[in-house]
């Protein structure tokens, strides 16, 4: 096995050595970052370091505004955001804004302040990160590998919710329906428990099934039991022939 190369860089504090593998790319995930820093040596340093680990990074902006703009319109998967922009910019107010919009991307904040309520303030306005300066390389890499594996984790979560919306409205449309010499859907329901109509409802209207649980203040556990229930009462095998056989009636 070849031995592993080494990759020094600077970090505004220390020089840090990350091992690295022959293969650039597989190292760490494809992104697009942007860096919103008005302190130039620091905005370059943070660039080169990401661009020099595989990720695609823009020249840094300065301007909150503009920084707001581009990330509307570019969709950067992260946004590295300083505290405090010389322009008054307020970073954490940033990072609210750009965390409002459709899809947004995931942010990590560049800050000298390391109180808790700073900590706490970007906590709330949706920051995936929170760097304080002088940090290190590994510091930083570390938080921009949070940001976009929770970016990854969003992504996933909103095309599924895509993805029941679209067959369940389908299905909510039908609900009403009957089937000409077939057992209609309210035949169907009326072989269920009060509370199994409930969860099939709750169901239809894109609940998973642990959200389920939740809206009915039970366990998983016992979701998990009334649905194996109404299964064999409705004699389907799966929680998707459920609400295909609902749709159907």
């Amino acid at each position: 096995m070849e031995s592993q190369r080494r990759r020094e860089f600077s970090s505004g504090a220390e020089n840090i050595v990350i091992p690295t593998s022959n293969s650039e790319t597989s190292l760490f995930p494809k992104a697009t970052i942007m860096v919103v820093e008005d302190e130039w040596i620091v905005a370059r340093d943070v660039q080169q370091q990401l661009q020099s680990l595989g990720f695609e990074v823009a020249e840094p902006i300065a301007n909150g505004e503009e920084a707001l703009g581009l990330a509307v319109r570019q969709r950067p998967d992260l946004v590295v955001i300083d505290i405090g922009l010389a322009d008054g910019t307020d970073g954490l107010t940033l990072t609210e804004r750009i965390r409002r919009g459709a899809n947004p991307p995931q942010v990590v904040v560049l800050t000298a302040r390391s109180d808790s309520e700073a900590m706490a303030r970007a906590c709330a306005a949706g920051a995936a990160g929170y760097v304080v300066k002088p940090f290190m390389g590994a510091q930083l890499l570390s938080a921009v590998l949070v940001g976009l594996a929770r970016g990854r984790q969003e992504r996933t979560e909103r095309e599924e919710r895509r993805q029941a919306a679209s067959s369940l409205q389908a299905i909510a449309g039908d609900l009403v329906k009957r089937e000409e010499g077939g057992e209609s859907r309210a035949n169907l329901m009326a072989q269920l428990s009060t509370r199994e109509q409930h969860i099939v409802r709750l169901l239809a209207e894109h609940h998973r099934p642990r959200s389920v649980a939740t809206e009915l203040g039970i366990s998983y556990h016992t979701v998990r039991n009334h649905l194996r229930r109404i299964f064999r009462k409705l004699n389907v095998s799966s929680q998707s022939e459920l609400l295909r056989v609902l749709k159907d009636r």
